[in-house]
């Protein structure tokens, strides 16, 4: 059995630079001001004694379900190779997941800035034009998939309309309506997952028999 070699120092450099990108941020975040490096650090629900340990778990599900189907997605972008058909499309999925993940984790969709007369889902439209462009750029691509594309978008669709249509409408029910926006957000993204592990086989797949002799 041969010798494994060691990494060098130019192979472990990027993944210390990516190591310390999470103090950078907060470094800048705390320079604004306004901010204690406690919040920024500290397990949600250990900010109270109110919050029990398992609050939010079925949210942080779904954004772990959102950061797999990236990876999933980007890996397999990362590993075929550069003329291979599905690799524009399986960056483009992968971008769009990350997005989505981040999003979910720090409701930025919520929190951002905007005008008072508009409402929160604005921010999700640039997210939606993306998907839709996806869809129309790959279609061809994502044909094997387009029963779990199309069961995500359908439980994406249905948590959205619930979060901005139903929900001021049916106050008396506010939690049955959080479960239901909720449970269909999930039920999306595991199709969702399931279309990156999917797509990211069949190119994985794909690109060994290429290169697999005659």
């Amino acid at each position: 059995m041969s010798r494994l070699r060691a990494l060098d120092i130019r192979q472990v450099l990027p993944w210390a630079v990516a190591g310390t990108i999470p103090a950078l941020i907060q470094v800048g975040v705390l320079a604004g001001g306004g901010v204690r490096p406690r919040d920024l650090v500290i397990d949600v629900s250990s900010l109270s004694d109110e919050i029990e340990y398992y609050s939010g778990s079925m949210s942080l599900l779904g954004i772990v379900g959102w950061f797999c189907a990236a990876t999933l997605f980007l890996f397999a972008f990362k590993l075929v190779r550069r003329e291979h058909p599905l690799r524009r499309a399986l960056f483009h999925l992968g971008t769009l997941s990350l997005i989505l993940g981040i999003d979910d984790a720090l409701l930025l969709h919520e929190h951002l800035p905007g005008p008072d007369f508009l409402p929160d889902i604005i921010w999700i439209i640039p997210e939606g034009i993306y998907a839709l462009w996806i869809l129309k750029e790959f279609h061809e691509e994502l044909q094997p998939e387009w029963l779990l594309v199309a069961g995500a978008a359908l439980g994406f669709g249905l948590s959205i309309v619930i979060d901005t249509m139903l929900e001021g409408f049916f106050e008396v029910f506010a939690s049955g309506v959080v479960f239901a926006e909720e449970n269909t957000k999930l039920f999306g993204i595991a199709l969702w997952l399931g279309v990156a592990a999917s797509i990211a086989r069949r190119a994985l797949l794909e690109d060994t028999t290429a290169d697999t002799p005659a």
